[in-house]
């Protein structure tokens, strides 16, 4: 996911990965990788948010990140 740099700051790409990760989660998916630059602070930050974020690499400045979802009661 990008969002432009003119709609960034505006928690357009906050909203994106809440539905995301809510929707993944009603489909059984426990966790994702995400390839975040390593400036994006604001980003890393938000991904540690959604569940348990686990540093897997860093590659031409640019962090993998796997991220288990957290367990949302009534949710499969």
């Amino acid at each position: 996911m990008i969002v432009e740099d003119a709609w960034q700051g505006r928690g357009l790409g906050t909203r994106l990965l809440w539905r995301l990760s809510a929707a993944a989660r009603t489909r059984g998916v426990g966790a994702f990788v995400a390839g975040v630059l390593a400036e994006n602070r604001p980003m890393l930050g938000l991904l540690r948010v959604l569940g348990q974020a686990v540093e897997i690499g860093l590659d031409g400045g640019e962090y993998q990140i796997r991220v288990v979802l957290e367990r949302v009661p009534g949710v499969a």
